[in-house]
């Protein structure tokens, strides 16, 4: 009978149309495929559709929440309808945008331009299958209740009040005053968004916390829920006010176990994976620290600081001499005036800030140096000095004396220990053999500039022309010419160092720098 009557209908004029083809059907929310749209958004709907015989009319039917009444909209190819150019077969549609949460239905109706009007639907089982989206939901009026922490993988770390360790939620109420919740919802599904429902007379104080356990065990209590939450493959928890609008949400991967998930700063930071913190404050508690690897040293000295704070989120730095900064890490700062310093550490967390100081001692140098950076002597050797009052010395030369024989130009340096263990050092060049050059200048010969680069330039306000002589700092003679006023003496091939320069009984001492 089936048979036969299949072949009846497939020969009728009418029955026998090949309907038309509806393909690559796409909502927009938001203006991106398939993507939730938030509340009272357009959404539009395009749909490809081609037929044989031509088109007589697409519409769109839509229709709110699962079951009802659906509406009907004609969907138009001309490419001023979401549906990209006029004529090339994709229609669109607007369905208007409608309060958050809702769900809407909709499926597309397509008629060929032919004589019996052959309709085809996408969904093919239109009305009862049939696409659907889900607005998301609007933001509480009140978000000052939050989802604090939640552990999904609770082996030990704290017990219901029937002694298991079942999953829990802490809910954190960041205003200064009581907030009722009765009637609020927690869910862990964006497509039940009233899954469990907070009791009546549920109310977190200020400042306060409520706990949540998500066991599927309603029966222990009024806050046993009626699901549980994923340790390993993680989910999104949402709490939802009485009117199913959105008061908080947060997003989880994999768990640890007997690790909480929690807001850093307490309330109102990101989830970090940390220590539980079951209805307490998520801060770490601050722990301040620090150490000079050296707490003393000779001026100038170079402190170095070990910063061994733990959960501080920033440190501010005095070092006791009017100088400060903020560093995170360890500092160092340099001391170059003796004295007692107290450097005083301040470290700041989220919720707290600690002060720690520790004292530095900078000692004085031995204040030694040579009366002047050049003798000369006549002499072909000279006894070179340090002076007494010291405890140890240690000459370039490798003598440890105070004084050494020297028979040999050239610089002679030495370092002195005073008795507080400090030590100071100088360097002096001696010339020796240097017969007639003479280092008192009266004002009768000008030299600039000093130091000098490729030049420099002797002028003097003398009416006769002087003999002018240049030695090296070895005391050889290496220029000699008279001039009368003014001299311009070339250093350009002149190895960098000292020269004097020797005009009658007048003697200067320049330096040649390149």
């Amino acid at each position: 009978f089936v048979i036969q009557r299949i072949n009846f209908l497939l020969a009728d004029a009418e029955v026998n149309h090949t309907g038309p083809v509806i393909s690559n059907v796409i909502f927009y929310g938001d203006s991106v495929a398939w993507q939730r749209p938030h509340p009272n958004t357009n959404v539009w709907v395009t749909a490809n559709v081609t037929s044989p015989s031509g088109i007589n009319q697409v519409s769109l039917y839509s229709g709110t929440e699962l079951s009802g009444k659906f509406s009907k909209i004609t969907m138009i190819d001309d490419g001023l309808h979401h549906d990209q150019s006029a004529g090339d077969g994709i229609y669109g549609a607007t369905i208007s945008g409608k309060p958050g949460a809702t769900w809407v239905r909709f499926y597309v109706e397509a008629t060929a331009n032919d004589a019996p009007k052959t309709v085809s639907y996408e969904p093919t089982g239109a009305e009862h299958d049939v696409y659907v989206y889900l607005v998301l939901p609007d933001t509480s009026a009140n978000t000052s209740v939050v989802i604090n922490e939640l552990m999904a993988k609770n082996i030990s770390s704290a017990a219901d009040s029937s002694g298991q360790y079942d999953d829990w939620i802490e809910l954190y109420n960041n205003s200064n005053q009581s907030i009722d919740i009765s009637g609020y919802y927690l869910t862990d599904s964006i497509f039940n968004l009233r899954k469990w429902k907070f009791p009546q007379g549920t109310i977190i104080p200020a400042n306060g916390y409520q706990i949540v356990w998500a066991d599927e065990t309603e029966n222990q209590g009024r806050f046993h829920t009626n699901f549980k939450l994923s340790s390993t493959q993680g989910e999104i928890l949402m709490l939802m006010d009485s009117s199913a609008n959105l008061v908080d949400q947060v997003t989880y991967g994999q768990q640890q176990a007997d690790m909480g998930f929690a807001r850093v700063p307490n309330g109102i930071g990101s989830f970090i994976i940390q220590a539980p913190t079951f209805a307490t404050n998520n801060n770490p508690a601050l722990q301040i620290g620090f150490h000079a690897i050296d707490s003393s040293g000779c001026s100038p000295f170079l402190a170095s600081f070990v910063n061994t704070s733990l959960n501080a989120i920033s440190y501010s730095w005095s070092f006791g001499d009017s100088s400060q900064v903020d560093h995170t890490n360890a500092p160092t700062h340099l001391y170059t005036n003796p004295g007692t310093y107290i450097c005083t550490l301040i470290a700041t967390s989220f919720s707290d800030a600690d002060t720690i100081s520790t004292s530095i001692h900078v000692l004085s140098g031995s204040g030694f140096n040579f009366p002047s950076d050049t003798i000369i002597s006549p002499l072909s050797t000279y006894s070179l000095h340090a002076g007494t009052g010291f405890t140890s010395y240690s000459w370039s030369t490798g003598d440890t004396t105070e004084a050494i024989q020297v028979n040999t130009a050239g610089q002679y340096c030495v370092s002195v220990t005073g008795s507080n263990t400090c030590a100071d050092s100088d360097c002096v060049f001696l010339i020796l053999g240097a017969t007639g050059i003479k280092t008192l200048f009266n004002g009768a010969v000008y030299l600039h500039p000093n130091p000098a680069n490729d030049y420099f330039y002797v002028n003097t306000n003398s009416s006769q022309k002087l003999k002018t002589e240049i030695y090296n700092s070895m005391g050889e003679l290496i220029f000699k010419k008279e001039f009368l006023g003014s001299l311009t003496v070339n250093t350009h091939s002149w190895a960098e160092g000292l020269y004097f320069v020797k005009a009658d009984d007048n003697c200067i001492k320049v330096v040649v720098k390149h």
